[in-house]
This record gives structure tokens, C-alpha cells and sequence, in this order.
């Protein structure tokens, strides 16, 4: 073998393990960033702004509106969100902008890259290809990200799976909150002045709106966001007024016989019909037998919905009417449009035929 031949060889051999080598180092680096960034996300934010901004001033343009009287009525308010996916995330940071002093929100899911399509807290810094324990929960996000809006705020929150457990560990978390027992002490026990349930698991919701009103404690529902793209046919309604969604038919009849519930429930509803060809089906974990497809907006439309009438009961301390929907209302226009035009009509047609009998001799 020649000479040359062989310092080729030795060149490539030493090559090919330096890149070994910087392959490995890089994986471990990358490792220690993925753990600090969840080690970060667990903290408290102690941001310089969060440590010393303490003041109301930026709340200036809630308080022209609201007044002094409603910004201490939302800073001593307690609302309970559960669920911070798409509808809940934008639920909860608009409650904490418009000065909720405390908060408690619970979820079972962690940072999925599926997500960032309408999650406030899917973004690329906030997932990542590595498996768990770096594996970074929707509340752990969520409680950094309203903590940067509001340092004064007090955040409980609650995870309903183990950060290293496995699948039944979850699903024993998530059966244990199935429980009506459960619901109804979580409830009871936890001084809440308003209930938003954003839970897209049919069970968990009907035990959750069964406690709240068991509890006297106002409750405001998200019904199905998914399959559509309208938000002008996004509404407000009591569950008994809701219409045109197949999700909160559903529900309506399953709170009817389980609980004997016809009414009582504030839901957020959209009278636009689901796309069929946007649903897939799953394999029923989760308690998830399929889901539709969803658009960036929509979910947002849903949370601001609901964010809104809280805001508006507790500011307000009144009970907002919203029994009416868009739909009647519009129904009940057209009518007395109609109505009108026909009375205007026969009044003229009887006029008329007054006149023909005065000419008669």
C-alpha cells in the first residue's frame, strides 16, 4: 500500500471520528438546552419588569371604560379555566389582561408541534423533538406567559398527568377527574367566582357543568370550535337556546338525562355546520373517538367569547342577558320586518278600496 494511500486513510479515519464526536457532543448540548428551557418554564417569572412593575398603570384603558369599582372587582375575582388548549389559552390570558387577580387553570396535555396552528402556547421555542422528561406542558407555559402580562397575578396551576409518568398514568389522571365527586370538591372547595370550561372531552364537561351549578357557581362552556371557519356565526347563548350545533345538542341531552339539567349553562356555540371531510377518527384514547379539523382563528373567537362575558359579570357585578341569540333575533327582525311591510300593504289596499266606495253615488 502506498504511502499516499495510507495518509488518506488515516486522514478519513480521523475525520469520520471527529465527526462522531461532535455528533455526540452536540446531542448532549442540546439535551442540557432542552431541560434548562423546561427547568426555566417552571420558574416564576423574575423578570426585571415583573419585579418591580406593581402598579395599575397598565390597566389605564381597562379603567376608563370600567372605572375604578370594576378593576377591583376582576382584581379580587378567582376563575377557574380548565382546559388551555386553542379556546382556553386565549380564555385565559384575555381574563389576566383585563385584571383577574387569580387564576386557576388545569390540563392534562403537553406542547404539541400540532398545536401551533391556535394555541397561545405552541410555539417553536415552547416544543421540541426530544421525549419526555423535557416534554413541556400547556400550564407550565401558560403560567410563564401570564405572569409576563400580569407579575401581580396568582397562578394555581394544575397538571392532570405525572411529567415522567406513562399512558396510564394519564388516563388514571383523567378518569379520577371524570368523577363527579371529583368535580364537585375541586368546585366546592376552591372559592371560585366564575367557571370556564374549555374541555373538549365530552364526560369531563357534563361532571363540570353538573358541579357548577350544583355549587351556585356561574359557568361559561365552550361547544365545538372544530370544522369551522366563520366567526360571525359564533354565539352566546344558555345551553337551552343553543341551536344548529350538533356538539351542544349532544350535550343538552346527556345533562338532561344524567342530571336532569335543562338550563343554566352560558355556552359559546357557532350555528355554522361542521364540515364532514374535516373529521378523522382515532383510536378512543384520551377519551377521543375523532376530532375535526381546525383553523388558526377560530378557537381564539370561541375564548374571547367566553372571556368576555366574565369579564363583563364580574366588572359589571351584573348578570349579562344573553338568552337571545343572533339567530332569533334575526328571525324575529325578519318577522316583524315582514309584519310590517304586510300591514303597510292591507292598510293601503283598505284605503284604497274606502276611496273606490266614496266615488260610488
Amino acid at each position: 500500500m502506498s504511502t499516499v494511500l495510507q495518509h488518506q486513510l488515516q486522514v478519513g479515519a480521523s475525520l469520520t471520528l471527529g465527526a462522531i464526536s461532535l455528533y455526540y457532543i452536540y446531542k448532549r448540548l442540546a439535551s442540557h438546552v432542552a431541560d434548562d428551557r423546561v427547568h426555566h418554564l417552571n420558574k416564576t417569572v423574575k423578570s426585571d419588569i415583573g419585579s418591580t412593575d406593581t402598579s395599575d398603570a397598565w390597566l389605564e384603558r381597562a379603567k376608563l371604560l370600567i372605572g375604578d369599582s370594576g378593576i377591583q372587582n376582576l382584581k379580587d375575582a378567582h376563575v377557574l379555566v380548565v382546559g388551555m388548549g386553542g379556546v382556553g389559552s386565549f380564555a385565559a390570558e384575555f381574563l389576566v389582561r383585563a385584571g383577574v387577580g387569580k387564576l386557576t387553570i388545569i390540563d392534562g396535555d403537553d406542547v404539541d408541534p400540532t398545536n401551533r396552528n391556535r394555541q397561545l402556547c405552541a410555539l417553536v421555542s415552547t416544543h421540541h423533538k426530544y421525549k419526555a422528561p423535557a416534554l413541556i406542558s400547556h400550564v407550565d407555559v401558560m403560567k410563564e406567559r401570564l405572569l409576563d402580562v400580569n407579575p401581580a397575578v396568582k397562578i394555581e396551576g394544575t397538571i392532570l398527568t405525572a411529567r415522567k409518568g406513562s399512558r396510564s398514568d394519564l388516563q388514571a389522571a383523567l378518569a379520577k377527574f371524570l368523577e363527579c365527586e371529583e368535580c364537585l370538591t375541586l368546585i366546592e372547595s376552591g372559592g371560585f367566582d366564575y367557571v370556564v370550561d374549555c374541555i373538549d372531552s365530552l364526560q369531563p364537561k357534563l361532571h363540570l357543568m353538573h358541579a357548577a351549578l350544583k355549587s351556585c357557581v356561574p359557568i361559561v362552556s365552550s361547544m365545538g370550535a372544530g370544522g369551522k371557519v366563520d366567526p360571525s356565526k359564533v354565539d352566546l347563548a344558555d345551553i337551552s337556546k343553543t341551536d344548529m350545533d350538533p356538539f351542544a345538542k349532544f350535550i343538552r341531552k346527556r345533562l338532561r338525562r344524567q342530571f336532569g339539567i335543562l338550563s343554566g349553562v352560558a355556552c359559546v356555540f357557532s350555528t355554522e355546520k361542521p364540515d364532514p371531510n374535516s373529521i378523522k377518527v382515532t383510536d378512543g384514547s384520551r377519551y377521543k373517538k375523532s376530532y375535526y379539523g381546525t383553523i388558526s382563528y377560530l378557537p381564539a373567537v370561541f375564548g374571547i367569547h367566553a372571556a368576555s362575558l366574565v369579564i363583563r359579570e364580574l366588572g359589571y357585578k351584573k348578570k349579562i342577558v344573553y338568552t337571545k341569540t343572533k339567530r332569533h333575533l334575526l328571525k324575529q327582525g325578519r318577522s316583524a320586518a315582514y309584519n310590517s311591510d304586510f300591514l303597510t300593504r292591507q292598510r293601503g289596499e283598505q284605503e284604497g278600496e274606502q276611496d273606490d266606495d266614496e266615488d260610488e253615488p
